[in-house]
């Protein structure tokens, strides 16, 4: 088959859209199909090609809500006459989804979508974008959600959406399969009896480290040492067209 992704970032950048997207695509390739990646052009991506994946960068940032700059134009075309079997987009609320809306009819291949939370779902300036997005998402062939309750699956089956599949999110074997570093804590000059906190995410200023740093701040650990390990990566560098 012909595949074309869609997200807002893929490989080099980091988290967690671009690694599910990455895995998926490079599986599927090694499995003899053929898939491009439509994404955000970056600073530090100085190829087209990763692993048997095609990737052609739009210099484009932004969704309905907050607007979109850059070449959308361009990146409409290309989705809108992108010959293939089927298109896949990962998340909403992100320009590789809405900047595509007008074009849904005109698209024939089978259209997936993975909405990824709605976190904008009960924001004052996503009211009218959750008013338009049933109407948006009938044009689609099928659904993905991550949890049988959550806020997305739930707005899908408030409106009668459908058809849709549950599949939980998961993690690449290769990379979780590996032996525990046996000096880790000393490494890294954690006492032995120490609490650990581990949180991780990408540092988007949207995934509650504040929130946690703060709670961390007022915890008592008078009786016990505790280290609060804040993993995560900066924002990816975009590239303007």
């Amino acid at each position: 088959m012909r595949l074309l992704f869609c997200c807002e970032f893929y490989f080099p950048s980091a988290g967690g859209v671009q690694e599910v997207m990455r895995q998926i695509a490079e599986r599927l390739v090694r499995r003899g199909h053929d898939v491009t990646v439509a994404t955000t052009r970056l600073a530090d991506r100085d190829f087209s090609e990763h692993n048997g994946v095609k990737i052609v960068e739009f210099g484009v940032s932004g969704n309905l809500v907050r607007g979109m700059e850059g070449d959308v134009g361009r990146y409409r075309e290309f989705v809108r006459t992108f010959t293939c079997d089927a298109i896949l987009i990962k998340a909403a609320q992100q320009w590789t989804f809405d900047a595509i809306w007008p074009d849904l009819d005109q698209i024939h291949a089978r259209k997936v979508l993975i909405p990824c939370g709605f976190s904008g779902l009960f924001e004052p300036d996503y009211v009218s974008y959750f008013q338009e997005l049933p109407a948006i998402l009938r044009k689609f062939d099928h659904l993905v959600f991550y949890a049988e309750n959550y806020r997305d699956v739930d707005f899908a089956r408030a409106h009668q959406l459908g058809p849709f599949s549950v599949l939980a999110n998961g993690a690449c074997e290769i990379e979780f399969g590996v032996e525990k570093t046996p000096h880790f804590r000393r490494l890294h000059g954690i006492p032995e009896d120490s609490v650990v906190l581990l949180t991780v995410g990408s540092l988007t200023g949207v995934k509650g480290h504040k929130e946690l740093l703060e709670a961390f701040c007022r915890l008592k650990t008078s009786r016990r040492h505790v280290t609060f390990i804040l993993n995560g990566n900066l924002p990816t560098i975009r590239l303007r067209s």
